[in-house]
């Protein structure tokens, strides 16, 4: 599971797969900072621009992939939580920080 941390609106929302992030962060804004990205084990992610030729190579077309930052710290995704105005864990079956929070630390052995 990817975190995705808004900053201007502080909101929180859980994706599946960093495929699905993908579709839903613009590159723009990616660039821009607007976002954290964290997963569910406390990878810090940042991200890298990939360029691919489109129409026999007469154009090219830009997007993103999440590169893993540092070592896995379960402190990371806590930190996002702790920030988070809002949450939205539909996509992968989440209601609320709390049962994310939980899920995190059961995982870790915590719980």
């Amino acid at each position: 599971m990817i975190l995705v941390f808004t900053k201007d609106e502080r909101s929180l929302t859980a994706f599946p797969s960093d495929y699905e992030v993908k579709g839903h962060c613009e590159l723009i804004d990616v660039r821009n900072g607007e976002y954290e990205f964290c997963d569910d084990n406390g990878q810090r992610y940042g991200y890298a621009v990939t360029k691919s030729k489109v129409l026999f190579g007469l154009f090219s077309s830009e997007a993103f992939i999440l590169v893993p930052e540092g070592a896995p710290d379960v402190q990371n995704v806590m930190r996002l939580i702790d920030k988070a105005r809002t949450f939205d864990g539909e996509r992968c079956g989440i209601d609320s920080t709390d049962e994310l929070k939980a899920q995190v630390l059961k995982r870790r052995g915590a719980l």
